[in-house]
């Protein structure tokens, strides 16, 4: 037996070459052969090229007879109307349909769709969803209509919701004067005063909710991200819309400024009910599978001189409990942003003792994190005070990446793990020693020093317990000096770090 030869289509005409289609057509017209047995067994008459959709007619339409005699074989349907023909030159030929049906049912009313294959027809000749189109897809139609009831598509996707809130730095204040994303259709803005869901444009600017949630979509597979807007400039805990205000409250002279203190239920602006009444609604609004995934708190900047880092961690504390509390979701994330650093760094007491209450927050409450902003970015000839759209966008993508992955491991499941990339260097007889937050549970940071190369260890005294640096002047320059630390939560404490030396 001689070894088998392959037979391909003409690569211009997508044709199989003449003497084949020949030979097919001669073996389908000879009753000897296996093909023209096969073809004399079909049940149903030759049918005009008609019927086959050659000329864009729809299947069933009668033409002359005569015709008939042009094709080798034709199937045709209990109706008399074909739906695969062979022609004297082998030519495979499909019809394009005619569908009807009723609004409701899976078979669509789409006239002369140009199909090019119908699996399935039903007793009424109806074309059904299991279908290709002339260039062999499945019809735009048809995945529409998975998209729908699937829940499939950009717009079938499940919501998530977040909350942004605080101040101005959580607010829309200035964008750049040209176009930096596209339109992402997962991005999605609650609408209090329309009680309504929309697509967030690409014209938005650049603010922490916006950049948060376009960062959030590119790594969560599967759903959108919904943000509800409660933040309003000027405002905190010791902020109020009432004039004269109650004592240890300060109006600003605006009469819808309100206040951040949930417990001033005599103000009628008060930014913490609006914040629990507009996500409820918007979760209700986001349908089924919608979820409170976290909200992002970037606020202090009000509240500095009037209060203390006692006072405001209390205040905030109790805003992220009750929170919970009113939303039904008893872990949820809270993502504490940072003030602007240069308004940390060129500012009094006061705004330390604020940065130091938000800093510490991870300490004292599960579940929540504390993100740095980036330096070197505030919003220009604004007195250091507002983030830039720079910055906001940094500092959006850093809370989305790395601060909901830190406020979720923010729990005592397991001991903790060491603190991360400890690092000492000398400057004279100062000792300079630094390390970053692991993602875990830590309620206390231990750092130890040594002069005799491990031998003896002595702890140092951490004063500001929520900062991780410190600077250490007792050692004498002339003294080569080692460092290690360890990190304890209420479950224990995390093996210690290789030492470091300086």
């Amino acid at each position: 037996m001689g070894t088998p030869k392959l037979v391909s289509a003409d690569s211009e005409t997508g044709q199989l070459a003449g003497t084949i289609r020949e030979r097919i057509a001669a073996n389908l017209g000879d009753p000897s052969t296996p093909e023209g047995g096969a073809a004399a067994k079909v049940v149903g008459l030759p049918g005009p090229k008609g019927d086959a959709g050659k000329d864009g007619n729809p299947v069933g339409t009668e033409q002359p007879s005569d015709r008939d005699a042009d094709w080798v074989f034709a199937e045709r349907d209990v109706n008399q109307r074909v739906h695969h023909a062979i022609g004297l030159d082998g030519r495979h030929i499909f019809p394009r349909g005619v569908q009807t049906g009723d609004a409701g049912s899976f078979i669509h009313d789409v006239v002369n769709s140009d199909l090019s294959w119908a699996a399935i027809r039903d007793a009424n000749g109806r074309v059904g969803e299991l279908r290709l189109d002339m260039t062999g897809h499945v019809p735009q139609d048809v995945l529409d209509g998975w998209s729908a009831r699937m829940g499939t598509g950009v717009g079938g996707l499940p919501i998530d919701v977040l909350i942004v809130a605080g101040q101005s730095n959580a607010t829309k204040r200035s964008s750049l004067p040209v176009i930096v994303s596209d339109v992402d259709q997962r991005v999605l803005q609650w609408n209090a005063a329309a009680a309504s869901i929309g697509v967030v444009p690409a014209t938005d600017v650049q603010w922490i909710g916006n950049e948060f949630a376009r960062e959030y979509v590119k790594n969560v597979s599967g759903r959108r991200l919904l943000i509800v807007p409660c933040a309003m400039g000027s405002t905190g805990f010791t902020t109020t819309s009432i004039n004269p205000p109650p004592p240890g409250y300060t109006y600003t002279g605006n009469a819808a400024q309100g206040t951040w203190d949930r417990t001033l239920t005599s103000d009628p602006t008060n930014h913490y009910a609006n914040m629990i009444a507009w996500t409820k609604v918007a979760l209700a609004a986001a349908g089924s599978g919608a979820r409170l995934i976290g909200a992002l708190w970037s606020q202090g900047e009000s509240d500095r001189g009037p209060m203390s880092q006692t006072q405001y961690a209390a205040k905030l504390d109790d805003l992220i409990g009750q929170a919970r509390i009113d939303l039904g979701v008893a872990d949820l994330p809270f993502i504490i942003g940072s003030m602007v650093p240069e308004t940390i760094a060129n500012n009094s007491v006061s705004t330390t003792a604020i940065n130091l209450a938000l800093l510490d927050t991870p300490r004292r409450v599960t579940r929540t994190s504390y993100v740095w902003g980036p330096a070197g970015m505030p919003e220009y000839g604004n007195g250091l005070i507002h983030w830039s759209p720079q910055g906001q966008a940094v500092r959006a993508r850093e809370m989305a990446r790395d601060g909901l992955y830190r406020a979720r491991l923010n729990v005592a499941a397991a001991n903790p793990v060491p603190p991360q990339a400890l690092t000492i260097s000398r400057s004279g007889s100062a000792v300079h020693i630094s390390w970053a937050a692991p993602p875990c549970r830590v309620t206390a940071y231990n750092i130890e020093l040594s002069t005799d190369s491990g031998a003896t260890w002595t702890a140092v005294a951490l004063a500001d317990g929520p900062i991780a640096t410190y600077c250490d002047t007792t050692v004498s320059a002339t003294l080569p000096v080692w460092v290690r630390g360890s990190t304890t939560n209420p479950v224990g404490t995390s093996d210690k770090t290789l030492p470091e030396k300086a």
